[in-house]
């Protein structure tokens, strides 16, 4: 038996058929665009979680809780960014 490899569009495309993951995948938008934007401005300043976390006055443990989604912060958009 040959094997073919699909593509993460052609995997998503199939996993957005079923209405309760479309339904999750549509409510998580906004956390992965901000996700992607954290994990560029990472990549485009070249700081780890650690020096991440210590700009925003976080810890990296939070941080990583964040932008994995397990977690969210103690604020929101619309509250004053905590402290530094």
């Amino acid at each position: 038996m040959t094997r073919r490899l699909i593509s993460n569009d052609q995997v998503l495309a199939g996993m957005l058929a079923d209405p309760a993951f479309r339904a999750e995948w549509e409510r998580t938008a906004l956390a992965r665009a901000v996700a992607e934007a954290v994990i560029r401005y990472r990549a485009e300043h070249q700081l780890t979680q650690t020096g991440l976390a210590w700009l925003l006055a976080g810890a990296s443990p939070s941080w990583h809780g964040w932008k994995r989604l397990s977690t969210t912060p103690p604020w929101t958009p619309w509250s004053p960014c905590p402290a530094r």
